[in-house]
């Protein structure tokens, strides 16, 4: 896609092999992949012009370029990205490390809101697989926080879902089922959904989206795949945080892979 839009394009990556490069113009490849010497260490490095006859005197937002890059390492926060502006005399550069993962999405999301009683981010350990059929892979946090509204943050194989879908409809029954295992008073559990701000993703191998837009995952496996994955994890967590300690204000990353 990137190469279909670009003037031009250059791309260079590591692997056991060795260094590869290849080159594109207007989506046409004029430098088939090689192996070169020097360059990178490890990694990718993509490099490209916009094609102004496609795009005009449009330009390129830095906002949504960093936007892309941080909603990208926070699905995978042992991956650091680096980005270079070379439209300007002065080039600008920006390195994003999103090392606590989905949990910085719960701590942006809950960012202004007071706290009860006071915020800890906790990330928990890397669960194993064994109940996540699939292939699937995913990762969740939950907080509390003093909202007059819940919300969730939502990502698909690595990309926003923004009307959420199945999976957030999966994270919400396992919260619920949470409550009843830990025994939640009732009158609590009102303010406790109205105040909730979560994030997941989910890594699935045949994603299903809602609509032209892509912003609603559809897969229906995903609402019990998700409920019976965490509804346990979390009960636990809320044994723990929410009934022997009062209602304090915690967040917990679930990490399950496939």
């Amino acid at each position: 896609m990137v190469s279909a839009l670009s003037e031009s394009l250059s791309l260079e990556t590591v692997n056991e092999s060795g260094r590869f490069e290849l080159a594109t113009k207007k989506g046409f490849l004029t430098r088939p992949w090689r192996r070169v010497a020097g360059g990178l260490a490890v990694g990718t490095r993509i490099t490209f012009k916009p094609d102004p006859e496609i795009f005009g005197g449009q330009a390129l937002e830095w906002s949504r370029i960093r936007g892309y890059c941080r909603d990208r390492a926070r699905m995978q926060p042992n991956i650091r990205f680096e980005i270079v502006d070379c439209r300007d005399a002065e080039a600008k550069r920006l390195e994003i490390v999103e090392k606590d993962g989905i949990l910085n999405v719960v701590a942006e999301l809950s960012m202004g809101w007071s706290t009860f009683p006071k915020a800890w981010f906790h990330k928990a350990p890397v669960f194993p697989v064994t109940d996540l059929q699939k292939g699937c892979v995913l990762a969740a946090g939950l907080a509390f926080t003093e909202r007059a509204f819940a919300r969730f943050g939502s990502y698909m194989n690595f990309a926003p879902s923004p009307d959420g879908g199945t999976h957030v409809k999966g994270f919400q029954r396992a919260i619920e089922d949470a409550f009843e295992r830990t025994g939640v008073p009732k009158e609590r559990r009102a303010g406790l959904r109205r105040g909730m701000v979560g994030a997941i993703h989910v890594v699935h191998p045949e994603p299903k989206w809602e609509g032209c837009t892509r912003s609603k995952v559809g897969n229906e496996d995903l609402v019990e795949l998700v409920r019976e994955s965490l509804a346990e994890r979390l009960a636990g967590w809320m044994e723990e945080n929410l009934l022997r300690e009062g209602v304090g204000r915690r967040t917990e990353e679930i990490v399950v892979g496939g």
